[in-house]
């Protein structure tokens, strides 16, 4: 081969993977904010939770906008009212819409609600601000 013709096949298979995976990669961590990759300590700061090796991190969304902060978090644990008593560092309260709330910091509120799921629990936690 000759030095054109490895530089042809070199642009035509470096160029699409440019145009189309760098966008997806930017899409994915900047835009859309599912949360392929969970930061254990922050959660367990923000939440104001224990994080031990039997709660599964299974989605985490950060919604905020600005200043209005709206973060939902969803974990699998194998009892949530055990989870609920044990791993939340704060004062837990039952609430009309949502199973529970608590606060956190001064102007933070997580609301919970939890839902069988499978054999275990799901425990939703939507902190807002």
């Amino acid at each position: 081969m000759s030095k054109k013709e490895i530089k042809t096949l070199v642009i035509v298979s470096v160029v699409p993977i440019i145009v189309i995976v760098l966008p997806l990669l930017v899409y994915y961590a900047v835009i859309f904010p599912h949360g392929i990759f969970i930061d254990r300590d922050m959660v367990k700061e923000t939440y104001a939770l224990d994080l031990t090796d039997d709660v599964k991190l299974v989605s985490y969304r950060d919604e905020s906008f600005l200043c209005v902060i709206d973060c939902n978090l969803i974990v699998e644990v194998d009892d949530a009212d055990s989870f609920l008593k044990n791993n939340i560092k704060a004062d837990i309260e039952k609430n009309c819409q949502y199973d529970y709330k608590y606060s956190v910091g001064t102007t933070g509120t997580v609301y919970v609600r939890t839902e069988p799921y499978e054999d275990k629990f799901r425990v939703h936690l939507q902190y807002v601000d």
